[in-house]
């Protein structure tokens, strides 16, 4: 007889999603990993914690940017293809782990980090990426080159949404962003359907899926 994994039996924590299925935040398992349902939370979850200027800028489309700009500055520094489309790949799912722990900005997490004394968030999200990571295909951790080059990424793709999709703030921000992209951003129709379609069928690109079916119903 098979004794079921659940909360009561175990103390294990799962996290249900939009299938029904269930990810075990307590031990990650790559076998545990459902893209679909990931393409779905993060096409519903708004960047800033939803602070942009009467319009909502999905994790999705900022993961998918990341991906593209990722794409650009690998082909720019590294030889290999297989290494530009890992680069690529990376950007792409470089906040997936936000399925599960929603777009907290970095503010919050660094006050969540002074009062639990150790930078939760962030562990957390580490813990997760174990499994996304390599069920996507790529090493955890990322090696240093392509690290480096999704961080470059992420905070030019920082820098344009804060020039394109926010208020001008009263008090400087913290840190250093580097120059925005020369061309403004157009956030995509304000429809979950076509969101998750796009972040899915460019994530099956640079994985090598065909891209054959529409994401968003299940």
């Amino acid at each position: 007889m098979t004794t079921q994994i659940t909360p009561a039996n175990t103390g294990a924590l799962f996290l249900q999603q939009a299938s029904g299925g269930m990810f075990r935040l307590d031990s990650p398992l790559m076998e545990s990993v459902h893209w679909p349902d990931i393409a779905e939370c993060l096409a519903k979850e708004p960047r800033f914690a939803g602070a942009t200027r009467n319009l909502v800028f999905s994790v999705a489309q900022h993961c998918d940017l990341v991906g593209r700009i990722a794409e650009g500055l690998a082909r720019k520094r590294l030889t290999c293809d297989e290494q530009i489309r890992r680069a690529a790949l990376a950007g792409h799912i470089h906040d997936a782990h936000e399925f599960a722990t929603r777009d907290i900005p970095t503010p919050t997490k660094d006050m969540l980090a002074r009062l639990a004394g150790t930078d939760v968030v962030r562990q957390l999200q580490a813990h997760i990426d174990a499994a996304l990571y390599p069920a996507a295909g790529l090493p955890w951790p990322l090696p240093a080159t392509l690290a480096a080059i999704v961080a470059e990424a992420d905070a030019i793709a920082c820098a344009t949404e804060k020039r394109d999709l926010m208020a001008e703030p009263i008090l400087p921000w913290g840190g250093h962003l580097p120059a925005a992209l020369p061309e403004r951003l157009t956030p995509w129709p304000p429809r979950f359907v076509e969101i998750i379609d796009r972040w899915w069928r460019r994530f099956q690109v640079l994985t090598g899926d065909r891209p054959t079916t529409t994401i968003g119903a299940h």
